[in-house]
């Protein structure tokens, strides 16, 4: 093989991992899919439980914020071919102070 077909069948393996691809298969899942999924029922449960075992906040604050971006990309980010609204932005803002107001509570504020 030529580096000319090694570089095509490597940009054709990849092309599902680009980053519109995953926002249009990440809008278009809905939650029953989500939560059937074996990979993404198996990593989440492989997360809790380390994140249980070792007592890691981070852990438990990352499989948080990643619960929190799923539900906003899928319930926020517009259709294709409809723009951003302001108040289609508003979820954004509402999960982004979620998020940081958890994480500063959890980490500034409450002792153990």
């Amino acid at each position: 093989m030529d580096k000319e077909q090694i570089l095509g069948k490597t940009a054709e393996i990849l092309r599902p991992l680009e980053s519109a691809n995953l926002l249009h298969n990440v809008q278009n899942l809905t939650l029953h899919q989500i939560a059937t999924h074996p990979l993404i029922v198996l990593a989440v449960i492989i997360f809790f439980v380390t994140g249980i075992i070792r007592k890691s906040r981070t852990i438990l604050f990352f499989l948080f914020a990643a619960m929190v971006l799923i539900i906003l990309l899928r319930f926020a980010m517009p259709a294709p071919g409809e723009e951003l609204t302001a108040m289609g932005t508003l979820p954004f803002f509402g999960g982004a102070i979620l998020v940081g107001g958890v994480l500063l509570y959890y980490t500034f504020i409450k002792s153990e």
